[in-house]
Formats: C-alpha cells, sequence, structure tokens
C-alpha cells in the first residue's frame, strides 16, 4: 500500500489506469519476498478482485474465468504493468534502474519513425546506412544518462540522431540539420535540446566514443562550444 500510496497520487492518477498501478505495486512489493510472485499469477489475481468489483457495482453479473495467455487483454495488461514498475521505481528515486538498462534498441523504431514523420522517406533512407548505425552507439552510450527518466524516447532518439548527424561533418553539413527548425511546440524543442547538449557534454566529459567518423563535428561552428544550444 505504501508503494501504491507513494506513487498512484503523483503520476499514476494523470497517467495510467488504478489496475495497472497496483499490479506493479504488487509485483514490487512480492520482490522482498522469500518467492516472489510471476506477473502471470499478479495478472490473473487482478482481473480476479476486477471481476468480483464489477459484479458488486454490475445487475448483472459476470462469471469468472481466468485471462488466456496472450489474448489482447492479457497482453495489454501484462505490457503496462512492466512499463509502470519502471516508472514506478523512477519516481520512488531508483534512476539507476531504468539508466543502467540496455534500452539502445528500443529506439530503432521511433528514431525511423520519427524522422519519415518529419523529413520524409527520403530522411528515412539516409538513416538506413552509416548515420543509423552511428545514432545507435550514441542512443547505446547515452543509456548512462537519466535522460529516460527526464524525457520522453522520441526527444531522446532525435537527438541521438542529430548528434550522430553532427559527426558526419557538423554545421550545416549536419544531414539532420533540419530537426532544428521542426519543432512548432517550444516544450518540445527545448526537451530535445536538453537531450541533444546532455549528450554533447558526456562526450565532451568522458571522451566515451572516440571513433572520429562520429564525433567529429561535435564543436559549434560558431561559437566553438561543445554546447550547441543556448540555455
Amino acid at each position: 500500500m505504501n508503494l501504491l500510496h507513494r506513487f498512484y497520487w503523483k503520476k499514476g492518477m494523470k497517467e495510467y489506469d488504478v489496475w495497472e498501478v497496483v499490479m506493479a505495486a504488487v509485483m514490487l512489493a512480492t520482490k522482498a519476498l522469500e518467492r516472489p510472485l510471476t506477473l502471470k499469477s499478479v495478472i490473473q489475481s487482478t482481473h480476479r478482485v476486477w471481476i468480483v468489483r464489477f459484479n458488486h457495482l454490475n445487475p448483472a453479473p459476470l462469471p469468472y474465468k481466468p485471462l488466456i495467455v496472450g489474448s489482447p487483454h492479457y497482453t495489454r495488461w501484462r505490457d503496462r504493468a512492466v512499463e509502470v514498475e519502471g516508472d514506478m521505481l523512477c519516481a520512488l528515486g531508483f534512476t539507476l534502474y531504468a539508466a543502467t538498462k540496455d534500452r539502445s534498441q528500443l529506439y530503432v523504431p521511433l528514431i525511423l519513425s520519427r524522422v519519415t514523420s518529419f523529413g520524409g522517406e527520403e530522411a528515412a533512407s539516409t538513416l538506413a546506412g552509416e548515420l543509423l548505425a552511428a545514432a545507435m552507439r550514441v542512443a547505446d552510450d547515452a543509456a548512462v544518462l537519466d535522460l529516460c527518466v527526464r524525457h520522453k524516447p522520441d526527444f531522446i532518439a532525435l537527438a541521438c540522431v542529430y548528434v550522430a548527424g553532427a559527426g558526419k561533418g557538423g554545421g550545416k553539413d549536419n544531414p539532420m540539420r533540419g530537426m532544428e527548425g521542426m519543432w512548432r511546440d517550444g516544450e518540445e524543442r527545448r526537451a530535445w535540446e536538453d537531450c541533444v547538449n546532455s549528450i554533447l557534454a558526456m562526450y565532451e566529459k568522458g571522451g566515451v566514443l572516440d571513433d572520429e567518423t562520429v564525433t567529429k563535428g561535435y564543436m559549434d561552428p560558431i561559437n566553438q562550444n561543445t554546447k550547441i544550444f543556448a540555455d
């Protein structure tokens, strides 16, 4: 109940269904037990409680039947429970949990879909080669940052693409230069710029990636400053 109360009223009430939050809270709580409950058992137990509550509030009761594994309802609850569990850990202060997970592969469809929507098929085809590989390396390196708990994956993915493009010449030669003018919402642009600047600062401080084809051109050609966008 402590997990539920500390998380649900802050974030869950706005973004998640209460049943999803309950499942995530139970999953986290049982991990402290000698024999933690499986996700399947948590989902089935939650489904049983849902049926009981539904029958209590409705004159036409529903018979209880276990959810079929692989059904749309079961799959949706399974995916959402795992997602809420990760967000709940972040909300409770366990940011290292999210920051150290290998999420770079999750950015592949985001990178392709977002760039296609903004830049068209030509931009997406450009990403199909070396630029996509470079963007994936940047995403992998950026996993050590806390971007995933501060910004939506879309902004992180596009920032990785932009930084990778900067490594192909920088400045006006960046094939993803058009990203700078594609934002209609100022808040979204600031989120994307923060991701870009955070990644650039990471490379400046740690020199994580020495591949010249990726790191060349990170410097702002005008200000000769690692940070491309001013605060």
